[in-house]
C-alpha cells in the first residue's frame, strides 16, 4: 500500500468501500468525496432523490427507488471524476467487482 496526497488528506491506496454496501456503496463513495474535498455532491443528490432520507428513519440512507438509481449512479460518476482531478496521474478512484479502490495506475492494469 502506498500513501498519496488528495486535496491535503493523507490516503491509503487500497479498498475505501467494501460489497458489504451493496446498493449504498455510489452513496458511500459521495460521502467520502465530500469528506476529502470539502464538496456538495450529497446536497446535490439531496435535492435529486424523492424520498432521501425520510423523517422517521433512523438509518442515514435512502430507500432508493428505481426513479433515484440514475441520479445517484449521474451524482457518483461526478464525484468520481472530482475525486480523479484531485489525486496524482500515477493513481486513480474506480470501482472493480463491486468495491470501491484507489490504486496506482499499475494495480489498476493487473486487474
Amino acid at each position: 500500500m502506498a500513501t498519496i496526497t488528495v486535496n491535503g488528506n493523507e490516503c491509503e491506496s487500497g479498498c475505501w468501500i467494501d460489497g458489504h454496501w451493496g446498493q449504498y456503496g455510489p452513496i458511500r463513495q459521495i460521502e467520502i468525496t465530500d469528506q476529502l474535498l470539502e464538496t456538495e455532491f450529497m446536497d446535490q443528490l439531496c435535492m435529486l432523490t424523492a424520498e432521501f432520507v425520510p423523517e422517521n428513519s433512523h438509518s442515514a440512507y435512502p430507500k432508493v427507488d428505481m426513479d433515484d438509481v440514475e441520479n445517484i449512479f449521474d451524482v457518483s460518476d461526478r464525484a468520481e471524476e472530482a475525486l480523479n482531478a484531485a489525486t496524482p496521474d500515477d493513481f486513480s478512484w474506480g470501482w472493480h467487482d463491486g468495491e470501491y479502490f484507489l490504486w496506482s495506475q499499475e494495480t489498476w492494469e493487473e486487474e
